[in-house]
């Protein structure tokens, strides 16, 4: 297999840009049709994840207070 990649990459080193171009063509549409006929398309999703959970915000109460007032009205 080295012998092989060796070879092919003399050819390829050694050829014109034109002849680089019509490769890169071929490959393009052989990709195109991949893509038709596998019927997936690769693409990444970057969805940041969190290492740490974020900060909870304030409370509009004060619990303290909610627990005496509850004792409070218990009482009555």
């Amino acid at each position: 297999m080295r012998v092989i990649c060796k070879a092919a990459s003399i050819l390829w080193n050694n050829a014109t840009l034109e002849e680089k171009n019509v490769y890169k063509e071929i490959a393009d549409r052989v990709y195109e049709i991949y893509l038709l006929r596998s019927g997936t398309f690769n693409f990444k999703l970057n969805i940041p994840f969190p290492k740490e959970p974020p900060p909870r915000p304030p409370s509009a109460t004060n619990h303290k207070k909610d627990l005496n007032r509850s004792k409070i009205y218990f009482l009555l």
